[in-house]
């Protein structure tokens, strides 16, 4: 295990330094009266771990520990300090332990354990995502599936943190400058107080990021400009998946109408539809644009083929996924009018006239009102 020592008192990293090597295994790769010359050094050294003291002048360790960890986001960070008052700041910072002065040789046996525990579930968890991958959902909201089980909702420490990274998919292939999440997530707000709130929310999303999925998901600094880019391999996402089944279709025939049926079903709800992020409004129109045009195709083609059961099937499927298209009521409409189910046809108008009027506190459109009182009973 590659240690680095911080601590701006010279007798507690010599005291430290000898605790250290008593046990086994242990490197100490580097020790630093001063917090800058330390972050400044993580990027080479690569320690696994960071002791630091959190009383120190210029910069204290709490917020080195975030400069930190944007640079290696993978290190595990062990705060040290004479005062128990900085515990509840340390532990939102997702520090794996917090040792008080003087530190005891039985407390800091503890602290090693779990570090080597957390080093080693890590790995695990690393390899396992290089060996099967993993998926990332971004359909209706933000899960992450492992290999062989079911989607689960990423636990996020903050929204902001929920929402970087949301934004950092959104623009995947590009590098995201950090003035934009400044202004994106921090508007008004002084530029200082704003870069640091950012700093330990990149902190707190790279932490997230890592339980997850190991390290095959990563928030990765730019390094010739301020700001940050995602980083991935092996990690499949269903938005793009979805897309590419979409484009990789032939014209719909009898033999191709279950590849065509695989793509209406993966569209599982609206890109990022459970957040009111406008940055994505854009993207959300143009999915939604996509999958309307393709279910109405599929559709029409069971008409032409006289199926109106499968026809009423795909229009009910539509309406389910998104209840506000008012295209999907009026169509079925149409379709219980054909196969003289009355009841059908006045329960789709009813519906109709009711979502709208709760969501968008409007009516059915002129055309649609005035063929049902032609075709009521």
């Amino acid at each position: 295990m590659r240690i680095m020592l911080v601590d701006d008192e010279k007798l507690s990293i010599v005291q430290m330094k000898m605790m250290l090597e008593k046990l086994e295994d242990i490197v100490i790769v580097g020790t630093y009266l001063d917090a800058m010359e330390a972050i400044q050094a993580v990027r080479d050294l690569r320690p696994d771990v960071v002791f630091l003291d959190i009383s120190m002048p210029v910069m204290n360790g709490l917020q080195a520990g975030i400069h930190i960890q944007n640079e290696l986001p993978d290190i595990e960070i062990v705060f040290v300090t004479a005062y128990d008052n900085y515990a509840i700041q340390a532990f939102e910072l997702n520090a794996l332990d917090y040792l008080l002065k003087p530190v005891h040789n039985e407390r800091l046996h503890k602290t090693i354990e779990r570090l080597r525990s957390r080093i080693q579930s890590g790995a695990a968890a690393t390899d396992l995502a290089k060996e099967e991958g993993g998926r990332v959902c971004f359909f209706q909201n933000i899960r992450f599936q492992q290999p062989g089980r079911e989607p689960e909702l990423i636990k996020w420490r903050t929204n902001k943190a929920q929402e970087l990274f949301a934004y950092l998919f959104h623009y995947r292939n590009q590098i995201v400058r950090k003035d934009s999440l400044l202004e994106l997530l921090w508007s008004g707000i002084e530029e200082r107080k704003a870069s640091q709130q950012l700093y330990t929310t990149i902190y707190q999303a790279r932490r997230t990021l890592k339980e997850m999925s190991g390290e095959v998901i990563q928030i990765q600094n730019a390094r010739l400009t301020e700001g940050y880019k995602l980083y991935w391999r092996n990690v499949a996402f269903d938005v793009s998946e979805w897309e590419g089944k979409l484009d990789a279709l032939e014209p719909l025939h009898a033999g191709n109408v279950q590849d065509y049926e695989q793509v209406l079903a993966d569209y599982e709800g609206g890109y990022l539809a459970d957040y009111d992020y406008a940055w994505a409004q854009a993207e959300q129109d143009r999915l939604r644009w996509l999958w309307i045009t393709h279910t109405v195709k599929l559709s029409d083609y069971y008409l032409a083929q006289g199926l109106r059961e499968d026809a009423i099937r795909v229009q009910l499927h539509m309406q389910r996924v998104d209840p506000l298209i008012e295209e999907s009521y009026f169509n079925l409409m149409k379709l219980y009018t054909a196969i003289h189910h009355p009841v059908g046809m006045e329960e789709q108008y009813r519906s109709l006239t009711a979502i709208l009027e709760q969501q968008l506190d409007t009516v059915p459109s002129e055309e649609v009102t005035e063929w049902y009182l032609a075709h009521r009973s």
